[in-house]
């Protein structure tokens, strides 16, 4: 088992055991669902912002589409 990591420049593989792969997989896929939360809740602030702004504007903000939640689904 292998980890390779990529930068703009470079392109580093660094053999590991695989048991210390598997604890890097687990803690990647925390790292990135952490990440994705934080991520929703900057975006639901942007949109609540910006209906804020829209509405002290005058203007009607844009309905979502009703069949969406408005939340990108989960993998």
């Amino acid at each position: 088992m292998a980890l390779t990591l990529h930068s703009t420049t470079r392109t580093l593989t660094v053999p590991i055991e695989r048991g210390a792969g598997v604890q890097v997989i687990d803690l990647l896929g925390q790292a990135l669902r952490e990440r994705r939360q934080v991520l929703k809740k900057e975006a639901r602030q942007l949109r609540q912002d910006w209906q804020e702004s829209e509405t002290l504007r005058g203007r009607s903000p844009s309905r979502p589409d009703p069949s969406r939640n408005g939340e990108p689904t989960e993998s």
